[in-house]
């Protein structure tokens, strides 16, 4: 009996931990090449995204750029499953990420940043004091530290939740007075819907089999942005922002 009485405690408080584990914070940035990227926006898409925090003159980083290149082109196959981004930390030019691109033979995505800005910072980022530092954050908002050596596996693991694009499944979210519909070619079969706010904390969470295509589920008090993840029967994953204004 305290054996089991043990094992509950444990399992209490592993789901309290995770329920605390709020989503990986969103951003946006430009890249060297003048591409404007939103974090949430590729996830939206079914993308995977592996960030590299990395600085032009450490040697460690250097090094990693061939292991790097290799998830970039076999699994994120060149931006089709994912993307490699990497961010420079040290408030260098453009020019410099450049160079460090031609000379170590790097063709993925590279981003400058500078001490104050919010993706680093503690509060509003990635707490990013030393490099490198590798996360790897996958479509239904699911995020991981990793070792340089285990970037591809658990990109791989991302990429095997087949997340399915919005675009693709055609889901509509509109919101009227004190709901929210979402519509959808999907939405006949049985799906999980969960809604978060930006703190990790589940605000809703249904099961539906509306055989009519639609949702309505009831708009959250608060104003603020929303991820509204839908789990399908066939172990589909679609995800969606949502900004509640008032």
């Amino acid at each position: 009996m305290l054996r089991n009485l043990i094992l509950l405690i444990f399992v209490t408080l592993v789901i309290s931990v995770k329920a605390d584990i709020p989503p990986p914070p969103d951003f946006t940035l430009t890249s060297v090449d003048g591409v404007t990227y939103n974090l949430y926006s590729e996830l939206e898409k079914g993308k995977t995204v592996a960030l590299i925090f990395f600085g032009v003159n450490c040697g460690t980083c250097q090094e990693a750029v061939p292991t790097i290149e290799l998830v970039w082109q076999r699994d994120a196959q060149l931006g089709e499953k994912g993307w490699v981004w990497a961010i420079e930390t040290g408030g260098v030019s453009n020019e410099q990420i450049e160079e460090f691109m031609q000379t170590y033979g790097a063709t993925y995505v590279f981003f400058r940043a500078e001490y104050g800005d919010s993706v680093l910072s503690e509060q509003y980022g990635y707490n990013i004091n030393y490099t490198p530092q590798y996360y790897v954050i996958c479509s239904d908002l699911s995020y991981k530290t990793s070792s340089l050596e285990n970037i591809s596996e658990i990109f791989k693991g991302c990429s095997g939740i087949n997340i399915e694009s919005v675009e693709n499944q055609d889901v509509a979210i509109e919101i009227q007075d004190n709901n929210i519909f979402v519509t959808g070619v999907q939405l006949e079969k049985q799906s999980k819907v969960t809604v978060i706010d930006m703190l990790g904390r589940v605000v809703i969470q249904t099961t539906s089999n509306n055989s009519e295509n639609q949702i309505v589920l009831e708009k959250p008090a608060m104003p603020g942005l929303y991820i509204l993840t839908m789990h399908f029967i066939d172990g589909k994953v679609v995800s969606k922002k949502i900004m509640i204004t008032n």
